[in-house]
């Protein structure tokens, strides 16, 4: 007797189920407390920072006139220290310290080991407009603060050292 021939492949059922191709993603992680407090910090952080840099401190002072000339509240320092700082390109300093010179609010001055470096200081009259820049955002800040209820300034306050720890480079 001859075997029975084989029988022939059974057609696949298509299933009720997704099909293969459909790639199931995994749930993402729920985010831990301080990521979500991160994520709420950091737009609030920088519309303050960028609203305060946005205040015209004094008539003719733009928002980057004023933040080189407040960088140059700390010491002198060359154009590529300050470009860092800033966070700008050298090129741009360059026009930007170019322009301050002209209104005599900044100097250039050579250094004495090395000729090829210049230092960059604020003069008398960009310190007088560097302070009238300060005063006037803290102004801006104070009447904001005023806004808010007694108890939320408190908090404002009580939240300032913690604050001042995230700047710091090794927490």
């Amino acid at each position: 007797m001859a075997p029975a021939p084989a029988a022939p492949p059974r057609p696949s059922i298509p299933s009720r189920a997704a099909p293969a191709t459909a790639a199931v993603l995994p749930t993402p992680p729920r985010p831990s407390g301080v990521a979500v407090l991160a994520d709420e910090l950091r737009p609030v952080l920088v519309r303050l920072g960028r609203r305060l840099r946005q205040e015209p401190a004094v008539p003719g002072l733009g928002s980057a006139d004023a933040a080189v000339l407040t960088a140059l509240g700390h010491g002198p320092v060359t154009v590529g220290e300050l470009a860092a700082r800033e966070q700008m390109r050298v090129p741009s300093i360059v026009v930007l310290l170019a322009q301050l010179e002209a209104r005599g609010l900044v100097r250039r001055g050579p250094d004495p080991t090395d000729r090829r470096r210049v230092w960059i200081t604020r003069t008398e009259a960009g310190d007088r407009l560097a302070l009238a820049a300060r005063r006037a955002r803290t102004a801006w800040l104070a009447a904001r603060l005023h806004r808010l209820t007694r108890s939320e300034r408190l908090r404002v306050a009580q939240a300032l050292p913690a604050l001042e720890r995230l700047l710091q480079e090794d927490l």
